[in-house]
């Protein structure tokens, strides 16, 4: 149990032991259409975030799934007809991506050991041409992960991969440089100017190939003020970061200081939240999240008056084949394009090459990573902490009959499981993480129950907290901003959110103060 293993190892092996069944269900995905139209403006945007390996969309029919069941090839087909109809209309349309690419599926994590966790991912999704992009916290944690960004993944964009304050050790210059490029400075078809940056939230825990500098440290560099010095037509700023985070006054106020009369359009993430925020004072800035796991696709359309004040629109659409068709009012079958099919193909041969259909077993209920209490036989902390983790053994301490304390961090769990059939694609969904399961023997009992209590009162890690990313916000579903309007394409119920603890443990009865226990920490 010392030894390094695969959290996906033991929980397909508890799977298989609970819930063995050899038979394919059919999953029969059928989202609500929309009821409320986008507005275009002269600049228009489509806006995602945080999708973490979600190319395939969400294929199970427990609802809300049906909602994002369109995949990467889905939204690529979209952003062809957007386009077109941008450019029948004669305005501007930008397609921009916020980060964290990988780590949450299947098709971006189930790589072999040696390969590079997201490396066939982004060669997908580099099939679509984005416009703008910027990295999220999740291409830093790995080193290895870090450098094939900069030397495979960059390297489609040109320069329109935007890192302002996020650097790399090149590793053949031993210098620190951008992983991307600082700003872009473009002009639009209509010869609008505006200048883009891409920012990332002043994040402590990079690995040793990557720097990021703080956004109070980046606004005073020589690069910043001449990126600056002309005044565009707008500002526009793609950010992996959450859209309330206070670091965004830094940027908006040193913006604002040199151009008063130029808006600033900002789009961020992180927070796997829709959410929208209009600067009512002076009608010159806003700022949008659109959500997680490419569940949706946010959409601005934006006019912009001769004073700088903006007139703004936005909508969180559903991201799936029937909203898409809806909005672009096609039929749902005329949808795909040509560039959908082959993204398609290449999402089919890669989920096959690794083996994501393979069947695992079978669970009789929906289990919830955060909406029903931790209390609650529904559960993912409930079925980990009752189910599961009782059932992990160590044969080299089983004969000595060692009780085992055995704690967990809730930040481990990632997304829901469904009823039904469980694939490997769905294991990886909801247990992203590769962990080890370090222990300590022999801790007298009185010692090891203070632990759970003293951990869960210490501050908050900012990687493995499940609640940093997923706030009390509704997750996508009924939104409520501060933006005008009304921001759903679709009207739904709000799905409850429940806080889950920091960390819990197995429970040990009928223990005295100096009875011996290992204590075992399946860490991240």
């Amino acid at each position: 149990m010392g030894t390094k293993t695969d959290s996906v190892i033991f929980i397909l092996t508890i799977l298989t032991f609970y819930y063995i069944d050899v038979f394919m269900q059919r999953q029969d995905i059928n989202p609500v259409p929309p009821s409320r139209s986008i507005e275009w403006g002269e600049y228009n945007f489509l806006h995602t975030t945080d999708i973490h390996g979600w190319l395939a969309g969400h294929k199970k029919k427990s609802a809300p799934e049906p909602n994002g069941s369109g995949d990467w090839g889905d939204y690529a087909s979209f952003v062809d007809h957007m386009r077109s109809k941008a450019n029948d209309k004669g305005v501007e349309l930008f397609v921009i991506d916020s980060g964290d690419l990988h780590d949450g599926s299947g098709l971006s994590d189930a790589v072999k050991p040696g390969d590079v966790n997201g490396h066939d991912t982004n060669n997908i999704i580099s099939m679509l041409d984005i416009d703008m992009l910027t990295i999220g916290n999740h291409g830093l944690y790995n080193p290895d992960v870090t450098l094939d960004i900069y030397k495979n993944f960059t390297t489609k964009w040109s320069k329109r991969y935007l890192t302002s304050n996020t650097n790399i050790t090149d590793p053949d210059t031993n210098e620190s440089v951008s992983i991307g490029e600082r700003y872009l400075k473009h002009v639009t078809k209509s010869g609008r100017k505006f200048t883009a940056f891409g920012i990332l939230f002043n994040f402590p825990n990079s690995n040793w190939r990557a720097h990021v500098q703080p956004i109070e440290e980046m606004v005073k560099e020589a690069w910043f003020d001449e990126a600056t010095d002309e005044a565009p037509e707008f500002f526009l700023i793609i950010a992996h970061m959450a859209i309330n985070d206070s670091s965004w006054n830094v940027v908006l106020e040193k913006l604002k200081q040199k151009h008063p009369l130029v808006p600033i359009i900002s789009f961020g993430g992180h927070q796997h939240v829709r959410d929208c925020v209009f600067n009512y004072d002076d009608g010159r800035d806003v700022r949008m999240a659109s959500g997680r796991f490419l569940e949706t696709v946010g959409w601005m359309g934006v006019n912009i008056s001769s004073d700088g004040e903006l007139e703004v629109s936005r909508k969180y659409l559903d991201a799936n084949p029937v909203g898409y068709a809806w909005h672009l009012d096609i039929d749902k079958s005329k949808l795909v394009t040509h560039l959908g099919k082959k993204i398609k193909e290449e999402l089919m041969k890669l989920w096959n090459k690794l083996g994501l259909g393979q069947i695992i077993g079978k669970i009789d209920r929906d289990l919830y990573q955060s909406r029903v209490p931790a209390t609650h036989p529904d559960s993912l902390t409930y079925w980990m902490k009752h189910e599961v983790l009782p059932s992990i053994k160590n044969p080299s301490r089983e004969y000595e009959g060692v009780p085992r304390l055995i704690l967990m961090n809730s930040g481990a769990i990632r997304f829901d499981l469904y009823k039904g059939m469980v694939n490997k694609n769905d294991v990886f969904t909801a247990f992203p993480f590769s962990n080890s399961l370090p222990f300590v023997k022999d801790v007298p009992f009185r010692i090891a129950k203070k632990m759970l209590v003293t951990l869960n009162n210490l501050p908050e890690n900012p990687f493995l907290s499940s609640t940093n990313e997923l706030k009390s916000l509704s997750i996508g579903y009924k939104t409520d901003d501060t933006c005008p309007g009304v921001g759903d394409d679709v009207a739904h119920a709000r799905l409850e959110y429940y806080d889950q603890p920091a960390l819990f443990s197995t429970e040990l009865d009928s223990l005295e103060d100096e009875d011996l226990v290992d204590v075992v920490f399946i860490s991240l």
